[in-house]
């Protein structure tokens, strides 16, 4: 689909046109207007609202209109920016990794809470962008947070955030399957998160967000479970007693998990699970049974 911008002259003509360009695509197209002409010149949104008068320039016009071009054909905000909030860092992305999600914060909001003054090993498995390890790292300076990821494209983004965050030297990020790498070391962990792939595969063929982030990043195999399964399999090789799993799952796939762990993981066991702001159950706690 091809979109030919009007005579834009000002930022005002600029959000009105992006908006109605992107409303087919976007159900907050007018925040993706504002989010990408920001981008553009460089400033805040309360500059577009203070200035919306303001002449744009030929090259601005051009490299707004590029934007909204690529937007209007399901490319990510964040991919177009390279960068995306999470918690309360920004982080940055590629096509190579998942984008974080809001609910994922649960999980650092739960770990922070858990792991305050104590001097604990925390591995993020499947670290992605490396927000959720990042996170960790910037509000547990006394803990030790390791990110693991099979893809080394991914772990070179969250090298490059961890720069950009100044927390280089407090993450080690080590490329592997789950927890492979822990159990190869014979090393042990407290706390194990993961934001593993959880999506059936035959329902991502429906969705737009398969069109454009990495499917090993999304798919979970015929239930939807199979990264889980694994991860569960390796994860009490690594555990202590005292160690907690806290693992992110699928809206409707707490009941699922429930009999699979009493069914076929006795060495584990369920201590909790809580839901997202949505209401959805959304974090599993495990510990050794």
């Amino acid at each position: 689909m091809t979109i030919q911008p009007p005579n834009i002259t000002t930022i005002a003509s600029a959000l009105e046109w992006a908006a109605h360009a992107l409303a087919d695509t976007s159900e907050s197209a007018a925040r993706d207007a504002r989010i990408l002409l920001c981008a553009v010149l460089e400033v805040t949104p309360e500059y577009l609202i203070l200035y919306l008068e303001r002449a744009l320039t030929i090259e601005q016009t051009a490299a707004f209109s590029k934007l909204v071009q690529q937007r209007a054909q399901g490319v990510p905000v964040a991919y177009l920016l390279g960068r995306k909030g999470f918690y309360d860092i920004e982080v940055y992305v590629t096509p190579g990794v998942l984008i974080p999600r809001p609910e994922t914060e649960l999980l650092v909001e739960k770990a922070i809470a858990w792991a305050t003054e104590r001097h604990v090993l925390i591995i993020d498995v499947g670290t992605g962008s490396g927000a959720i390890a990042l996170s960790l790292a910037k509000h547990l300076p006394q803990a030790h947070v390791t990110g693991i990821d099979i893809s080394e494209v991914a772990l070179e983004v969250a090298r490059r955030s961890a720069e950009k965050l100044n927390l280089a030297q407090r993450v080690r990020w080590l490329q592997g399957n789950l927890v492979q790498p822990l159990l190869d070391a014979g090393e042990t962990a407290d706390l194990i998160i993961a934001n593993l792939p959880y999506i059936p595969s035959n329902e991502l063929e429906h969705l737009e967000v398969a069109r454009h982030e990495p499917r090993e990043a999304l798919d979970g195999g015929l239930d939807g479970l199979d990264p889980i399964r694994q991860l569960l399999r390796q994860a009490p090789g690594v555990m202590r007693q005292t160690s907690l799993i806290y693992l992110e799952i699928g809206a409707g796939q707490s009941q699922t998990i429930r009999d699979m762990v009493a069914q076929h993981f006795p060495a584990l066991a369920i201590e909790a699970v809580e839901q997202d702001l949505a209401g959805h159950d959304r974090v599993v706690t495990l510990k050794l049974a």
